[in-house]
C-alpha cells in the first residue's frame, strides 16, 4: 500500500507498506526491526544496505547483502548538493520533518539502484533498548553511484 500523499515522480513520500499473506516466523535471520522514534538522531553515521548495483553504469545487482557506513549532511548541505537536480522530483528540497540525508563527504560510498527500500539504520545507545539498530530511514534515491 503506496503512502496516500506519494505522487510519481516525486521523491517525496516515497515508502509504502506491505501486507503479507501469511504469518513471518522469527528466527535468527527474520527479526522485527526497532524504528527510532525522535526526531533528533543522537549519532553522526548510519549503516545502509541493500543488493543494488556496485558499478557505476551498470545493471547487475549484488548477490550477497552488503553494507555501507554513511554520515548524515544537514539539510541545507543536502539540498545545496542537489540544487542542480531538484526539479520536478524535489521541488521543495529536503524536507527534514519526513526525510533524513546521508552520505559520505570525502569517499564514493552511497547506495545505488536496487538498493531502495533497504533500512538506513543507527547503533541503538540507549540501553533500554532491546534492538543493536534502529531504522530511522529508507533508500529511496540518490545523486549518483
Amino acid at each position: 500500500m503506496n503512502h496516500p500523499r506519494y505522487k510519481q515522480p516525486s521523491h517525496y513520500n516515497d515508502i509504502a507498506l506491505v501486507k503479507l499473506s501469511r504469518k513471518v516466523r522469527l528466527n535468527s535471520y527474520a527479526r522485527p526491526a526497532c524504528l527510532h522514534t525522535s526526531s533528533d538522531i543522537p549519532v553522526p553515521k548510519a549503516v545502509a544496505s541493500g543488493w543494488g548495483i556496485t558499478e557505476h553504469l551498470s545493471d547487475e545487482t549484488s548477490n550477497r547483502l552488503l553494507k555501507v557506513t554513511l554520515e548524515f549532511f544537514s539539510n541545507f548541505e543536502c539540498n545545496r548538493t542537489y540544487r542542480g537536480n531538484i526539479g520536478e522530483k524535489l521541488r521543495s528540497g529536503i524536507v527534514e520533518s519526513s526525510q533524513v540525508c546521508a552520505g559520505h563527504h570525502l569517499e564514493a560510498k552511497d547506495t545505488c539502484q536496487g538498493d531502495s527500500g533497504s533500512p538506513l539504520q543507527i547503533v541503538n545507545t540507549d540501553p533500554n533498548i532491546y534492538c543493536m539498530y534502529s531504522v530511522v530511514g529508507v533508500t529511496s534515491f540518490g545523486k549518483g553511484c
